[in-house]
C-alpha cells in the first residue's frame, strides 16, 4: 500500500479516473461505463494522516444531458446537478446525497485524480453549499408548509416546473414568511404574508440571467394569484412581492433574515418530469 502524504494530489471536488472507478468497484448502477465519483471530503481532512482521518468521503454520480433548474445551485438538498467545466472534458453529472461512500486513504493513495475534468471555483462552491445545506436548512411553519403543498391548490408542482426552466441563472430562492415571526394561522382568511426574492447569477451573463429571472418572477406572481386569490381576496397565502435580485446586491443581513427554499419535497405527479436521470 502506498503511503498517504499530506501533499497528496486529492482535493475536494476531484474526480476519479474511470479506470480507478472500475478497479475500486464504484461503478454507478445506472451508468457503469462513465460513472463520475467526486471526492467531497474537505481539503483539510484530505491533508490529515490516515490514522487521524482514515477515509476520504466521495459520492458516485452519473452523467446527464442537461441541468434542471430546481436541482442546480444546491436548491435541492438530496439531489444535485453539477457541471464540471474547468477541464478539457465538459460534463454534467447528477449526485444523490445518500449515495455517499468512504474510500480508505491507503486505497485512494494508489490512484490519481482525473486531470481532464475539473470544477471551476464557482462550481466547487455549489458543491460545498449542497453538502452543508443538508445539515443547515430552513424550516417553515407546518401550517404554511401544508398550504403551499396542498394538493387541492395544485400550486407546488406548477411552482417547481416554473423553477426548473431557470437552469443555472437562478442561484437561490429566499422566503420571508410573516417577517420571520412564526404565527399559528387559522383558516383561509388568516393568511400568511410572503415575500420572495429570486437571487440570480451575475458571473456569466448578468443581462441574460436577469431577463430569465424577471420572466420567472412574473410566472410565480401569476401562479400565486391563480391559486390563492378568490373573489378578489387573498386566501391562505398572500404574496406581497416576488422580486429578482442580483447576487451582488444581497447583503449578509438579508441572507441571515431570509430563509432559502430547498426543493426537498419534489413531487411532479401530474406530468412527466422530462429528461432527468432518476
Amino acid at each position: 500500500m502506498a503511503e498517504w502524504k499530506r501533499d497528496n494530489p486529492w482535493r475536494q471536488g476531484s474526480i476519479l479516473k474511470i479506470e480507478s472507478v472500475k478497479s475500486l468497484g464504484l461503478a454507478h448502477t445506472k451508468s457503469s461505463d462513465d460513472t463520475v465519483v467526486v471526492i467531497v471530503s474537505h481539503d483539510c481532512d484530505l491533508a490529515q494522516a490516515d490514522d487521524v482521518e482514515p477515509c476520504a468521503e466521495a459520492i458516485p454520480g452519473c452523467p446527464i444531458e442537461e441541468i434542471s433548474g430546481d436541482l442546480a445551485n444546491a436548491k435541492n438538498i438530496r439531489r444535485l446537478h453539477l457541471p464540471f467545466s474547468a477541464g478539457e472534458v465538459k460534463l454534467v453529472a447528477e449526485f444523490i446525497a445518500t449515495d455517499k461512500i468512504a474510500i480508505p486513504k491507503d486505497v485512494l493513495s494508489q490512484h490519481e485524480p482525473a486531470a481532464n475534468a475539473r470544477l471551476t471555483p464557482a462550481e466547487l462552491n455549489v458543491l460545498q453549499t449542497w453538502l452543508a445545506v443538508r445539515y443547515r436548512r430552513s424550516s417553515f411553519p407546518d401550517e404554511f408548509d401544508r398550504r403551499i403543498k396542498d394538493k387541492d391548490a395544485k400550486f407546488y408542482d406548477k411552482f417547481v416546473r416554473a423553477v426548473k426552466g431557470s437552469a443555472a441563472h437562478l442561484l437561490a430562492i429566499l422566503f420571508d414568511v410573516d417577517g420571520g415571526i412564526e404565527v399559528d394561522r387559522k383558516g383561509p382568511d388568516d393568511t400568511y404574508t410572503l415575500s420572495i426574492y429570486l437571487v440570480y447569477n451575475v458571473t456569466v451573463d448578468p443581462g441574460k440571467a436577469k431577463q430569465a429571472v424577471d420572466g420567472l418572477a412574473g410566472k410565480i406572481t401569476a401562479l400565486f394569484k391563480t391559486c390563492y386569490v378568490k373573489d378578489g381576496k387573498w386566501q391562505n397565502v398572500e404574496l406581497r412581492t416576488c422580486e429578482p435580485i442580483s447576487e451582488a446586491a444581497v447583503t449578509m443581513h438579508q441572507y441571515r433574515l431570509l430563509k432559502p427554499l430547498t426543493f426537498e419535497y419534489l413531487s411532479l405527479r401530474e406530468e412527466p418530469q422530462g429528461p432527468i436521470a432518476q
